[in-house]
């Protein structure tokens, strides 16, 4: 692996963690996934640095893939490698935000650098560009639309981000629960989900109050998931975060 790229995996359980990457730091135990990624970048004084959650398998060559995306650009602020699901299908291969705040998603594998304006699970980031941006916003946004907060900022200062194809990963992730694909795991991470979706769109889009016309069918959609999956706990905290993001 390159020398300059330090890489952070954030690790939920470290008796799980299985990733052998050279230069690397595990973080466990931290309040929240972004802080976890704090903690993690300000022990390297590496060039670049890869965030990798601890649920995901890296092709041998997927950092050395990455890092050399950065000598096209000095403007390259992220770059992210194709992702594959359990079953060996694209999960991510970039995405683009639409003005109400959804992301769609590309899930076929590019020819070449593909522009994209979202990123996740995987990725990697120029230091320079990071520390401008202030890292991530730990307090706003522990879990969920961190990365898009990251993202919006870095967009300000004139970086730009792209998906790598030579680059690959695959995913510990299943489709078909709506919660699991909805990121709501747990009361904690309804709550937020339902609440950082409306925080982000107040933040960064002007006519954020267009999404309250779909409010109603997304939050239908993600309770209609609790229920199906007996996640009936997580059916308050989720209307309380919606309720706190419209305050």
């Amino acid at each position: 692996m390159n020398s300059s790229v330090g890489s952070v995996i954030v690790a939920r359980k470290r008796e799980d963690v299985k990733i052998k990457v050279p230069n690397c730091l595990i973080v466990s135990g931290a309040s929240s996934l972004n802080e976890a990624r704090n903690l993690g970048a300000a022990r390297f004084l590496t060039d670049l640095i890869a965030f990798i959650d601890d649920d995901n398998g890296l092709d041998k060559d997927a950092l050395d893939e990455m890092a050399k995306a950065f000598s096209l650009s000095d403007k390259i602020g992220v770059v992210s490698p194709v992702i594959f699901d359990r079953q060996g299908s694209v999960w991510f291969a970039g995405g683009r935000f639409n003005p109400l705040g959804m992301a769609k998603i590309d899930r076929t594998v590019p020819r070449g650098l593909r522009p994209t304006e979202t990123f996740h699970d995987v990725f990697m980031v120029k230091r320079e560009a990071f520390e401008k941006a202030g890292g991530f916003d730990s307090k706003r946004f522990p879990f969920y639309l961190g990365e898009a907060d990251l993202a919006e900022r870095l967009k300000r200062l004139g970086y730009h981000f792209f998906v790598v194809p030579q680059a690959r990963v695959w995913h510990d992730i299943e489709r078909g629960s709506i919660t699991r694909n909805s990121h709501i795991r747990n009361e904690q991470r309804a709550y937020l989900v339902g609440r950082n979706r409306l925080l982000f769109l107040r933040l960064y889009r002007s006519r954020w109050w267009l999404h309250l016309f779909i409010l109603p069918a997304l939050a239908v959609f993600h309770i209609l998931g609790m229920v199906t999956d007996r996640k009936f706990s997580f059916i308050r905290p989720y209307l309380k975060g919606i309720g706190d993001g419209l305050k």
